[in-house]
This record gives C-alpha cells, structure tokens and sequence, in this order.
C-alpha cells in the first residue's frame, strides 16, 4: 500500500473460548489511555508508531 492516500481500519482481536462450564473471553485491545482524541497520548503509548497509527474508539469500546 506504500505511496497510498488514506486511511486503513484494522480490527483489533478478541477471543471467545466456550467451555461446558464456563466461557471465557480475551480482549487484545488497545489501552485506555488511547480512549482519547489526544495525540499526546498517543505518542505516549504508541511511540513511532504514532506516526503512521490514528486509533479510532470511544470510551466503553464503541468503534467510531
């Protein structure tokens, strides 16, 4: 994609195992901290990342 204009929505993985007596679910997702429109923040987390990386999410995990 290098030399494109835009931008790319990636999900991000969560897992749901069931199990006869319980089920379980892992969240790979992102901080908190990057709950935010902050670019501050951002660089914190993200370091040079942040550069190429705009996460897009609300409070509660609510996709934008």
């Amino acid at each position: 994609m290098q030399g494109s204009d835009g931008w790319l929505a990636i999900p991000v993985p969560s897992y749901l195992i069931i199990h006869p007596k319980v089920k379980i679910i892992f969240d790979a997702g992102l901080e908190e901290r990057l709950q935010t429109d902050s670019l501050a923040a951002q660089r914190q987390v993200l370091g040079a990342l942040s550069e190429f990386v705009r996460p897009r999410i609300r409070p509660g995990g609510e996709r934008c």
